[in-house]
């Protein structure tokens, strides 16, 4: 080993100078420190790249949520093991809380107004990019990538540069929770488990035989729904998230230990990062992509191999848009051309990678939410992370001192008005100087129904909504300011997510419900309708489920009353009528039926059905 040789030199020197004497022996401390420097320089500069690349994607991951990152309750010792024989970046940012723009900055280098991918659904990169794959595989490397979710299909075109992307999706999911067994249909074709998707990469890295391989590995589990299997499961419904994160580094052991076996001891190199965080009810927001808040865009990012010292940990604002110029700059080539990353610091590089641009943006991240206005028609959001301070921009301005306040309690945007105003421009300076270094934008998409489906099951609302022209303005970062949320006076995103949390909380029960009723539980489906209308009271789809499944309960009355209590809040709703009338018709109570018919049309109900009923019953 070159250290050992080092010391043995050192001794020889020692022995030296004590022979030739005391006046040798002055000049001890300044050969001592020539070959100390020696020594450190023979110990971590790599004799050659690694054979073996391997870039771990974990989707949905806080980085509070480790042990290498301080969580008391983790259970992650193989993550914990990388980070002690690696560098860990304690700010590691992603420029978007959403899963396929932040892959397509992983692997281009390059912020969202630059690739134009502002959500999910139907974006694709250009063919236009070259990616961190094109450069690896002209390298010499195989390039293989398994991901484990339906938003990452092929059709995005993250393909490009990879002999194998393997995204399939359609081996049975078999849920866990007993509360997603009874909907099981539904959840086919959206995700695959981590110990799928990984023994199907270790097989594709076996099958190179030992050529230098670069392989990204992409697993879904501690995205919703939170279903880890046994015995990770075997936990309290609040700590599920953490029982996938658990599974998730059980399954990574394996990987490390796999890669390892496949090729020589120490010539692996391991990236590990998270395409973003997850809310989990911080600042309200339970999900991810509306907020810009430290708990989705602040990612783990740990990197361990070959010439990376270990035990490291760096402080400074870092981005995921610096892994694609730091694994071209290990590998000996340059990044690609509109890249405006730089390499990660302490990871060992063979070419100069980060021209003047990239350079300028060092420890300056930025940030952005189009999902609010693709979504929901809330105004987008962009910001500015920096290692003291945060600022997001919206239809109001919001500032954090993250060094004095890291948990973004305390808004100085007030307070600190010059402060604002500088990090305001420099967000300005931030985005155009990256769309300056290059930009190419994909076609949009056409999803069918099904993937449609997919996407929301996930927690996602397509993009549908938008017009096809608001869509294409929104994809760059020059919109016009007459188009900006802030101008048309949408709404604040923090304003409206807990609205927003409270909607998909119920809608999410009464998915679970009308799976149950189908299935023939009715008393579980009841519970799960009420829970649902019990969470938001306009959720005319709970009062009606509920109602048919106390019915076959055996529970008119109580179906009934759900129908009432529904339309005190819902007084306009043609449908909770004309289930009404019916149950009172049924009962004999044909009185009822036409004074609920009645009521319903003088609130402003649709009328038609509601006559055609009336005659029907009365005949």
């Amino acid at each position: 080993m070159p250290g050992m040789t080092v010391l043995r030199s050192l001794k020889l020197v020692v022995s030296l100078l004590v022979l030739l004497g005391m006046s040798a022996l002055r000049s001890l401390g300044l050969m001592v420190s020539l070959l100390v420097l020696l020594g450190a320089g023979l110990c971590c500069a790599p004799s050659g790249p690694p054979e073996v690349i391997l870039m771990v994607v974990v989707d949905t991951l806080r980085a509070d949520r480790l042990g290498c990152y301080g969580y008391a309750g983790a259970e992650t010792p193989n993550i914990d093991a990388l980070a002690e024989r690696g560098t860990l970046y304690e700010n590691a940012i992603s420029p978007v809380a959403v899963t396929l723009p932040s892959l397509s900055t992983l692997l281009t280098g390059a912020y969202p107004p630059q690739h134009g991918i502002r959500d999910n659904g139907p974006f694709q990169l250009s063919n236009d990019w070259l990616t961190l794959a094109e450069k690896l595989q002209a390298q010499g490397f195989a390039t293989g990538a398994f991901v484990s979710a339906a938003v990452l299909s092929k059709n995005h075109n993250l393909t490009q540069g990879f002999d194998a992307y393997d995204d399939d999706v359609s081996m049975e999911y078999v849920p866990a929770h007993p509360r997603l067994q009874a909907m099981s249909g539904s959840l086919q074709g959206i995700e695959r488990r981590a110990e799928v998707t990984i023994e199907r990469a270790l097989q594709w890295l076996g099958e190179q035989n030992g050529k230098p391989a670069f392989l990204l590995v992409h697993v879904f589990d501690p995205h919703v729904p939170v279903d880890p299997p046994a015995p990770f499961s075997e936990r309290p419904e609040a700590d599920l998230y953490n029982g996938e994160i658990a599974y998730v580094d059980h399954c990574l052991g394996q990987l490390f230990e796999g890669v390892e076996s496949l090729y020589s001891p120490g010539r692996s190199l391991t990236l590990f990062v998270a395409d973003h965080g997850e809310g989990l009810g911080t600042h309200e927001e339970f999900l991810h992509g509306d907020l810009l808040y430290e708990e989705t865009t602040r990612v783990p990012l740990i990197v361990a191999g070959p010439g990376v010292p270990g035990g490291k940990r760096v402080e400074p604002v870092v981005r995921t848009a610096d892994v694609t110029p730091t694994l071209c700059g290990l590998v000996g080539t340059a990044a690609p051309p509109w890249s405006i990353g730089v390499p990660l610091p302490g990871v060992p590089q063979r070419v100069a990678v980060g021209g003047d641009i990239g350079q300028r943006l060092r420890n300056t991240a930025y940030l952005e939410a189009f999902r609010p206005r693709l979504t929901h028609h809330w105004s987008e959001l962009r910001g500015l992370r920096t290692d003291r301070w945060k600022l997001v921009q919206g239809p109001s301005y919001s500032l954090y001192d993250l060094q004095a306040d890291p948990g973004e309690q305390v808004d100085l945007a007030s307070r600190y008005p010059a402060v604002r105003d500088s990090l305001s421009r420099l967000l300005d300076t931030v985005a155009f100087l990256a769309v300056r270094r290059g930009r190419s934008y994909g076609d949009n998409l056409e999803l069918s129904t099904e993937e449609r489906e997919k996407l929301q099951s996930l927690g996602y609302i397509t993009p549908s909504s938008a017009t096809s022209a608001e869509s294409d303005s929104l994809a760059v970062f020059g919109f016009a300011q007459a188009e900006r949320g802030r101008i048309l006076g949408l709404a604040d995103p923090k304003e409206r997510v807990e609205a927003a949390r409270i909607r998909i909380t119920a809608q999410s029960h009464i998915t679970v419900g009308r799976a149950e009723l189908e299935a023939g539980q009715y008393e579980s489906a009841a519970s799960n309708f009420r829970e649902a209308f019990t969470t938001d009271s306009t959720q005319v789809d709970a009062y009606l489920g509920y109602a048919y499944a106390a019915q076959r309960a055996g529970q008119s009355e109580a179906g009934i009353r759900a129908l009432q209590e529904g339309r005190k809040v819902l007084p306009q709703s043609a449908e909770l009528a004309h289930l009404l009338a019916l149950f009172f018709h049924r009962q004999g109570q044909e009185s009822d039926a036409y004074a609920v018919i009645q009521s319903a049309i003088q609130a402003g109900a649709p009328d038609s059905s509601l006559r055609a009923l009336e005659r029907q019953l009365r005949r």
